[in-house]
């Protein structure tokens, strides 16, 4: 609970990071399954990306599973793309590593075979929200003990962000 509250404070405060903004860096600069898709395309480099970092870690404590867990850049973006929907048209652009992925009407490329994921149905899809309130469990969300309407909101907030 402690987490979510420091994320909405952290991401309130954007000006941390205005030296770090306009920092162009490799497709490798962070671990495969928190790499933001702006540091796979090497694009220009700011807060945002530290936040989907921080993201994907704090789903990945809470829940025990990775959010994103392409085996390669591709699967990655994949995944990103399939669970967010379409990255913005200027990311996909401006990116050194765009062409790689994207085609000239900006639809990502099809994987290779050996590295293809398997397409989630809309069920499996959900929502961050739907992840987080499965993990939460059923018992506690329908709960009216304190702590449990307190935990269901912050899980619901962080979803939220």
């Amino acid at each position: 609970m402690l987490v979510v509250d420091i994320v909405v404070r952290w991401r309130s405060n954007s000006s941390w990071c205005l030296s770090c903004q306009g920092i162009v860096v490799s497709p490798y600069l962070m671990g495969g399954y928190y790499r933001a898709p702006e540091i796979i395309l090497g694009g220009t480099v700011g807060a945002a990306a530290d936040i989907f970092a921080m993201s994907c870690t704090l789903f990945e404590l809470f829940t025990g599973k990775f959010l994103f867990s392409g085996k390669t850049n591709h699967g990655q973006l994949a995944q990103i793309v399939q669970l967010l929907g379409t990255l913005p048209e200027r990311l996909m652009k401006k990116g050194r590593q765009s062409k790689r992925y994207f085609d000239d009407s900006l639809q990502l490329r099809p994987l290779p075979e050996a590295s293809s994921t398997k397409p989630l149905s809309d069920a499996e899809r959900g929502t961050l929200k739907d992840l987080l309130l499965a993990r939460v469990g059923h018992e506690r969300c329908r709960s009216s003990r304190t702590e449990d309407v307190h935990y269901v909101r912050l899980a619901e907030a962080f979803a939220s962000l």
